[in-house]
């Protein structure tokens, strides 16, 4: 993934630098070699251990009071999204990344400017898995108000960026 900027001054600050796969319900389960067990972000890391962790997609969603950013594993060498019979696929990069893996999709988390202050408990899981994968993401903030920006060096200017991985075939056993 390559993106060319043209003039940063009249873009906003970006959010994610990433990609995103819609894959059947049936593939909830995911292995990775990062930060865990736990979601982490880039400025929320300090409890995710590096280690190598097998969970269930429908436990990556946290049940924040309205829905939020959620499942987040970074620093990650590798990211597995297999199903039951442990088939699926394989992101790995040369850098490390973050990625994650939810029943929902990325609007049923956070719907824009209209913000209808939806509380999770009225949300229900889709019938398929979202897997997404970044290169960066925006850091949560928050350090001392609610909706604070996060701090300088954990945001993503507008700008040329260059974000290599592979997406394979793979099995758990592998």
């Amino acid at each position: 993934m390559i993106t060319k900027a043209d003039d940063a001054s009249k873009m906003p600050m970006l959010p994610r630098m990433g990609w995103q796969l819609v894959m059947q319900k049936p593939f909830d389960r995911i292995n990775y070699y990062g930060r865990g067990p736990v979601e982490s972000y880039s400025d929320r890391n300090n409890s995710a251990f590096i280690g190598s962790y097998t969970e269930l997609v429908s436990d990556q969603f946290f049940p924040y009071i309205r829905p939020q950013e959620t499942g987040n594993k970074s620093d990650l060498r590798w990211f597995k999204l297999v199903d039951f019979g442990g088939k699926g696929v394989k992101v790995h990069a040369p850098q490390a990344f973050n990625a994650k893996a939810l029943h929902f999709a990325t609007e049923d988390l956070d719907d824009g400017k209209q913000k209808d202050q939806r509380h999770s408990g009225e949300l229900d899981e889709r019938d398929f898995t979202v897997l997404s994968v970044d290169f960066k993401q925006l850091g949560l903030g928050c350090i001392d108000t609610w909706g604070a920006i996060a701090n300088p060096e954990y945001r993503i200017p507008y700008g040329n960026y260059e974000f290599t991985f592979l997406l394979e075939p793979t099995s758990l056993i592998q």
